[in-house]
């Protein structure tokens, strides 16, 4: 299974390509696999909300876990120390 993310990080930074690949050479030289998906917009707080809702009414499983959560608050304080210093912050 191959999972590619692709992260555009601030003005003017063409962006970051992060792959995970199973059995795959990596390579910024290789051409990216593309596809056209159908997408209908909708306001992303507004869906979390009903989603974090149904959580509660136990109609639903969350899509993250508490864990998740809590890297993801790691990774975002890392983020603003990493600005506000300069320097590089590990996560772990």
């Amino acid at each position: 299974m191959q999972q590619v993310r692709i992260a555009v990080v601030g003005a003017g930074v063409i962006g970051a390509r992060h792959i995970e690949e199973i059995g795959r050479s990596r390579s910024w030289w290789k051409p990216f696999q593309t596809d056209v998906v159908a997408m209908e917009r909708k306001d992303p707080l507004a869906e979390q909300i009903e989603h974090f809702a149904a959580v509660i009414r136990g109609e639903a499983e969350p899509l993250v876990t508490a864990r998740d959560g809590l890297q993801n608050l790691r990774v975002t304080d890392a983020i603003a120390e990493a600005a506000r210093t300069g320097r590089i912050v590990n996560t772990q």
